[in-house]
């Protein structure tokens, strides 16, 4: 594997099993990480990497996104709000650069070198609608309706009523009713609560915000950060829990 730091973990509709990894560049040295693709039946991974001088390698190392939509496109998000589209067949990118003369295109958000640390694609997927969301650490949230190729940016002046108002986005999930959840990162605690279908996105206060989402298949949704929350929808009952020494207790 390029890097024994592990971001993301993720399997496409062919059973390939694909890790991103990496360290962020920090101005005095390079981004370190790589894209992996593993043979299950040997156990070793192919690398793919940023190659100098290379447009159809990856425009950085830090790999932090991957997802497969329901083209059967696999989109890779990386440090630089990199994004690109990858052909498996031949191990190239194209990469999908922000183009200020044509916003309306798919894109991850427009790249600030003076904070390319903070810069990084954190998640790319599709709602039920079929549009694409693509989140950064700070480089706001990207939708593309692809019915009508235009893309809005959040946080912006001309949508900030819309709701969504951080400055980035950790993590998504979509779960089985086809409500697309999207947390900010844990220092400002919000979840967004997204309807395809509709335009509004209400948002909801919490401490330490969420790193990761679990469903049941009895519908009982969870979320966990600095606490982890059981919510019944179906009966409107939510149960937080939080750890106090030994043992856990809820509150």
């Amino acid at each position: 594997i390029s890097n024994n730091l592990v971001q993301v973990i993720y399997e496409d509709r062919q059973g390939t099993i694909w890790t991103g990894t990496g360290i962020p560049g920090d101005g005095s040295k390079p981004e370190e990480g790589g894209l992996n693709r593993m043979n299950k039946k040997t156990g070793t991974f192919t690398r793919y990497l940023n190659i100098p001088g290379n447009i159809h390698s990856l425009s950085n190392n830090y790999v932090r996104a991957i997802f497969e939509d329901n083209q059967g496109v696999l989109w890779i998000g990386t440090g630089g709000n990199g994004l690109h589209k990858m052909d498996r067949r031949q191990g190239t990118f194209e990469r999908i650069v922000y183009d200020p003369a044509h916003p309306e295109k798919i894109s991850g958000p427009a790249f600030k070198k003076e904070s390319s640390t903070n810069e990084v694609i954190n998640f790319i997927t599709q709602d039920a609608a079929g549009s694409y969301w693509i989140g950064t650490l700070e480089g706001g949230l990207n939708y593309y309706n692809p019915v009508i190729g235009k893309t809005i940016h959040y946080p912006g002046t001309e949508n900030s009523s819309a709701g969504y108002n951080d400055i980035g986005a950790w993590w998504t999930f979509t779960s089985r009713d086809g409500i697309l959840w999207i947390s900010s990162d844990w220092t400002r605690g919000n979840l967004y609560r997204i309807d395809p279908f509709r335009r509004e996105i209400p948002h909801y206060k919490i401490p330490g915000g969420v790193t990761c989402f679990y469903e049941e298949p009895n519908g009982i949704f969870w979320t966990a950060g600095e606490q982890l929350i059981r919510n019944d929808i179906d009966k409107g009952i939510t149960k937080r829990y939080k750890i106090i020494n030994p043992t856990s207790e809820q509150i």
